[in-house]
C-alpha cells in the first residue's frame, strides 16, 4: 500500500487553558482538517486578543506523504507572511512546540475573524426556507474578486476556495477568505524545468497536489492537481450557485461531462447567469482569465430594464432560433459595426439570408436582455449577409426594419459600453470583387 493511502489517528495534544510559548491560552478546538487542527486561542502578550493556533497534524504515514503536507503547512505561513489584505488573516508567528516526553509539533498563529461562514449562513436560511438572492451574491462577488486579484497579483492561487473558507465578518459584514493550507505559488519557471526533466506523469505528481473540495475546484485540479488564477474564479462562480440553488455541486454537475444545470433551480438575469456559467465551464480555455475581467463584467450589471419587457418585445419580433445559436451568440464578442450587404439576390436565397438576418436581430435583443453586456452577435464583417432587395423589396424592408429597431433600442441602453451600435448599408450588386 502506498504511502499517501495510510491513515492514522490523530492524538490529541493540546487541551483547553493550556499555555503555549508562556503566551497563548488555548480556549477551544475550532476544526480538524487533513492537515491541521485549529484552536481558538488567547494572546496574553496583545491584552488577551483573541487569535487563532493552527497545529500541522496530518492524517497520513509515510515519509513522503509526511514531507509533502509538512511542506505545505510551512508554504501557508510563508504566504501568509507575504499577504497584506484587509480581508486576509493577518500571520503572526510560526513556532515549535514539545510536551514533554512528546514529540514536538509546529503551530501557526494568525488573526482570528469573528463572524460567521457562509456555509453556516446558508444552512442557517435553509432551516427557514431561504437561499441567498441575487442580489447578495453579487454583492459577494463584488467584494471578494479584489482579494483574488490581490492574491494572483502576488502570484498565489488559493486552490480552495467555497462557503466554508469564506466568513461573513461581523465587525463591518465584509467576507473575508480563511484557509490558505492548499495554495500553491505559481512558479512557470520551476514548473517549467520539472517537467523539462522528468517524464510528464511524474513532473505532474510533483508540480501540482491534487487539493481542493470536489464539485468546487475545476476537473484540471482535482483529476491532475493543475491550478491557474481561473481556477479560483471557478471555485469562486461554485460557491455562489450553491448559495443561489442551497444544492451541493454534487447535485448539480452532470459527472459525464463536468457541465453544471443549475439555471432551472433559481430565477437570475441572464448576465449574471452568463457570468457565471462562463466562470463555471469545464474548459479552462472558456473561462475568463482574471478576476479583474470578471470585476468589470460585474460592475457593468447595474442599470436594470425590466425583464418581461424584454422578452415580450422579442417574441413579437423575432422568429425563434436554435438553441445551438444562441449558444454560439453568448460565446462571441460583439462588434462594433455590422456590415449588411444589400445584392439582387434570388427569391431562393430568401430563407438562408433571412435566417442571418435574423441572427442580427435576436443577437440585439439579446445585448437587450443581459443589458449590456459585452457579448451579443457574431462577427459578421467579413461573411455574405444578405437582404433580398433585388428579389423582395417588401421582406427587405421588413428585414432592415428590424434591425433599425433592434438598433435603436441598442442605443437607448447605452450601445456597447457607451458606444453607439453601428449598422453599415452597403450595395455590392452581388459582385464579390465589390463586396471585398
Amino acid at each position: 500500500m502506498r504511502d499517501t493511502a495510510q491513515l492514522i489517528a490523530k492524538s490529541t495534544l493540546i487541551n483547553s487553558g493550556d499555555v503555549l510559548q508562556s503566551r497563548y491560552r488555548i480556549l477551544h478546538q475550532l476544526g480538524d482538517g487533513g492537515f491541521s487542527r485549529t484552536y481558538l486561542a488567547e494572546d496574553l502578550n496583545h491584552f488577551n486578543e483573541r487569535c487563532v493556533l493552527k497545529e500541522f497534524a496530518p492524517q497520513l504515514k509515510g515519509t513522503f506523504a509526511l514531507e509533502k503536507a509538512q511542506e505545505l503547512f510551512e508554504r501557508e505561513a510563508g504566504v501568509l507572511y507575504r499577504l497584506q489584505h484587509s480581508q486576509i488573516p493577518q500571520f503572526r508567528q510560526l513556532f515549535r512546540y514539545k510536551q514533554e516526553n512528546k514529540k514536538s509539533h509546529l503551530f501557526l498563529v494568525q488573526d482570528y475573524v469573528e463572524g460567521q461562514t457562509y456555509q453556516d449562513l446558508l444552512n442557517n436560511r435553509l432551516e427557514e426556507g431561504k437561499k441567498f438572492s441575487e442580489a447578495e451574491v453579487s454583492q459577494l462577488l463584488s467584494q471578494v474578486l479584489p482579494i483574488l486579484e490581490y492574491i494572483h497579483s502576488m502570484g498565489v492561487v488559493h486552490r480552495d476556495i467555497s462557503p466554508e473558507n469564506l466568513i461573513l465578518r461581523s465587525t463591518d459584514k465584509l467576507p473575508v477568505l480563511i484557509d490558505f493550507g492548499c495554495i500553491k505559488q505559481v512558479e512557470n519557471k520551476t514548473q517549467y524545468q520539472l517537467s523539462s526533466a522528468i517524464p510528464s506523469a511524474q513532473a505532474l505528481s510533483l508540480i501540482g497536489t491534487a487539493l481542493g473540495k470536489s464539485g468546487y475546484a475545476p476537473p484540471e485540479q482535482i483529476e491532475r492537481g493543475i491550478v491557474f488564477a481561473h481556477s479560483d474564479l471557478y471555485a469562486l462562480a461554485a460557491t455562489a450557485v450553491v448559495l443561489l440553488t442551497g444544492k451541493e455541486p454534487q447535485q448539480l454537475i452532470d459527472l459525464n461531462d463536468y457541465r453544471w444545470n443549475w439555471q432551472e433551480e433559481v430565477t437570475v438575469s441572464a448576465k449574471l447567469e452568463w457570468l457565471l456559467t462562463t466562470m463555471l465551464s469545464p474548459n479552462p480555455s472558456d473561462r475568463f482569465g482574471s478576476a479583474v475581467e470578471v470585476s468589470k463584467i460585474l460592475d457593468s450589471i447595474s442599470v436594470k430594464t425590466p425583464t418581461h419587457k424584454r422578452i415580450e418585445l422579442a417574441k413579437t419580433t423575432v422568429p425563434p432560433i436554435r438553441k445551438k445559436v444562441l449558444s454560439n451568440l453568448f460565446n462571441q464578442k460583439p462588434p462594433n459595426k455590422i456590415k449588411i450587404h444589400i445584392s439582387p439576390t434570388s427569391l431562393s436565397k430568401l430563407k438562408f439570408f433571412g435566417s442571418l438576418a435574423t441572427v442580427l436581430i435576436l443577437g440585439g435583443f439579446l445585448c437587450l436582455k443581459v443589458q449590456d453586456l459585452d457579448v451579443v452577435a457574431p462577427d459578421v464583417s467579413n461573411s455574405d449577409n444578405s437582404v433580398p432587395i433585388g428579389s423582395d423589396v417588401n421582406a427587405a424592408q421588413e428585414i432592415l426594419r428590424s434591425v433599425a429597431q433592434a438598433q435603436t433600442l441598442l442605443n437607448q441602453e447605452g450601445g456597447f459600453d457607451g458606444i453607439p451600435f453601428k449598422v453599415q448599408i452597403i450595395k455590392d450588386d452581388n459582385n464579390p470583387e465589390i463586396a471585398q
